[in-house]
């Protein structure tokens, strides 16, 4: 096994827009931890390497391997009120990929449709998120306060919603 520290350092706004990657090799199943505020983070697929990070900003950004899985830990962070760290984050489609993401005071754009998502766990406050739902057989959690969240649900997919909330407005 082996750990790259990819990028990282204190965040001090704006900046060129840099980008990194990791080739596919025999990955099978990556770990996503993705953990931050004041954020702006896209999530896509992408078929030519396991991942691409493409970033504003200066995230902390982890990778390790072991064997033939992968975990791919970013810690992002903006400055209230004077600029957001914008990341694009492309996952490969062929590999099955765990998703643990924990956001404050940020937006979140998912579209998982062609991605193998086994697990989402996503916890976020006061953010706004919008989710395209993965056709691969997943578990799929949101915890959420004061957040808007929005679900596009893929015509041949079935979905069980269970919505517990002891203050709010659900449609």
């Amino acid at each position: 096994p082996w750990v790259r520290w990819i990028a990282g350092g204190p965040f001090f706004g704006g900046g060129t827009r840099k980008t990194v990657e990791e080739s596919l090799d025999d990955i099978k199943k990556l770990n996503v931890t993705v953990e931050g505020e004041n954020v702006m983070l896209r999530v896509k697929d992408c078929s030519d390497k396991l991942y691409k990070v493409s970033y504003t900003g200066n995230p902390h950004i982890y990778f390790d391997r072991q064997e033939s899985s992968g975990n791919l830990v970013m810690r992002l962070e903006g400055i209230p009120f004077i600029s957001k760290n914008e990341v694009d984050l492309l996952l490969n489609e062929n590999v099955e990929v765990s998703f643990d993401v924990s956001m404050d005071v940020s937006s979140i754009r998912m579209d998982l449709e062609k991605l193998k998502i086994s697990s989402l766990f996503l916890e976020g406050d006061v953010t706004d998120l919008k989710i395209r739902l993965p056709r691969y057989d997943s578990t799929i959690v949101i915890g959420s306060d004061v957040s808007n969240i929005e679900l596009e649900i893929p015509s041949d997919v079935g979905v069980r919603a269970i919505v517990s909330d002891s203050v709010g407005w659900k449609e």
